[in-house]
């Protein structure tokens, strides 16, 4: 029972190994100083490396910067920390949403087709600069298009394709959202071809891409149809998306790691940093550096166990 100046929460913790005994301690100093109260922990991974824990914090917190300040404990400690209201963590899901470039795959697809050009450099400087917010998305993703022009559009796809990497724990993470009834899209500032393929491999629902512009021999001309799928427009898909399937925003996870992906973060309950350009982390409620995505399935409150239940379940 609490009292009426408590509220309820979950922190989250999770590391790629075992959390250590120093952030351990670090977490309960932390939570002592602030007159926090534990009052329940689950283990959520089979070994020892994730740990939910349902708290009391008092009203009177600024629980923006409290949750910042677990960040910054966490991270000193190689460890995610992630807080919510238990009433948020507790209502289901509807709706995830992914970046595909460095989300669910690990390449950005416009520096692997560079490379198969042979502009790769002067590509992939443009797209640091866009990534971590120096410049505009639009105009960088027109200047790198421009790089390509002249080569044969289907065959650096293919080469792209053939050399996908994707992200660890994909497959194990959309088999349970598709389990769990959860709808899954991929937006991406990336080329429709790549994503479709993409959607296709991990089984999503929906995907959005940016069209490359050809001429009658399928040779780039070096420009992008428009319009341009962009921070903006992600946001608006994602609204799009939701509102198409009676979907309220607190039933929406956004998962991304660039600064093309705020606004979308921003639009759903559950916005996720996934191993994400300072400027994003900063900007974020939720983070995961790690380096599977299917850590993301603890924040949704699912234990391995969990997991392993609902994919077991023949309905």
């Amino acid at each position: 029972q609490l009292g009426t100046s408590e509220m309820p929460f979950v922190i989250t913790s999770f590391a790629s190994s075992s959390l250590s005994q120093s952030f351990l301690d670090g977490l309960f100093g932390f939570l002592k100083k602030n007159e926090v109260s534990v009052i329940h922990q689950r283990k959520m991974s089979r070994s020892d490396r994730c740990v939910e824990y349902r708290v009391e914090i008092p009203e009177a917190h600024d629980v923006t910067k409290f949750r910042r300040d677990l960040k910054d404990l966490g991270s000193s400690h190689g460890t995610d920390v992630a807080l919510q209201e238990e009433t948020s963590l507790k209502r289901p899901k509807k709706l995830a949403i992914f970046d595909m470039d460095s989300t669910l795959i690990q390449q950005e697809v416009i520096d692997e087709m560079a490379r198969y050009a042979n502009v790769y450099e002067d590509v992939q400087k443009v797209t640091e600069r866009a990534m971590r917010g120096e410049m505009d998305f639009n105009q960088s993703l027109k200047l790198r298009v421009g790089l390509l022009k002249g080569h044969h559009r289907d065959e650096l796809f293919q080469k792209v394709i053939s050399n996908l990497k994707y992200t660890e724990g994909d497959e194990h993470l959309f088999q349970v959202l598709k389990k769990m009834g959860i709808r899954t899209a991929v937006l991406s500032g990336g080329f429709t071809e790549i994503v479709q393929h993409a959607q296709k491999e991990l089984g999503l629902d929906h995907a959005f891409g940016n069209d490359l512009v050809v001429d009658a021999h399928g040779h780039l001309t070096g420009e992008i149809r428009e319009p341009i799928l962009n921070a903006q427009r992600k946001a608006d898909l994602l609204t799009e998306i939701a509102e198409t399937h009676g979907i309220e925003t607190q039933e929406i996870i956004a998962v991304g790691d660039g600064a093309n992906d705020l606004l979308m973060l921003a639009r759903a309950y559950l916005g996720v940093a996934f191993n994400a350009k300072p400027k994003v982390q900063q900007s974020a409620n939720f983070w995961i550096n790690q380096p599977s995505i299917a850590n993301l399935l603890y924040l949704l409150g699912i234990s391995d166990d969990d997991a392993d239940a609902i994919l077991s379940d023949s309905k």
